[in-house]
């Protein structure tokens, strides 16, 4: 099973991505696991956050 976990700028884009990762998925018979994430505040937030979860996935992989 595949982990998606899924950066948004707000609801709206999640509304689509959702439903369309996983209908691709569906069409490649592939398991997902999807985590929707929206963070509300624009695209500099949402880049902020979006360096904040890289930082902490290599830090538990460096802890490894």
């Amino acid at each position: 099973m595949r982990r998606i976990d899924l950066f948004a700028e707000d609801a709206g884009h999640e509304a689509v991505l959702v439903p369309m990762l996983k209908q691709v998925a569906k069409q490649y018979g592939a398991e997902i696991h999807l985590r929707a994430v929206s963070v509300r505040g624009g695209y500099g937030r949402v880049e902020k956050e979006l360096k904040e979860y890289v930082r902490d996935l290599l830090k538990c992989r460096q802890d490894l």
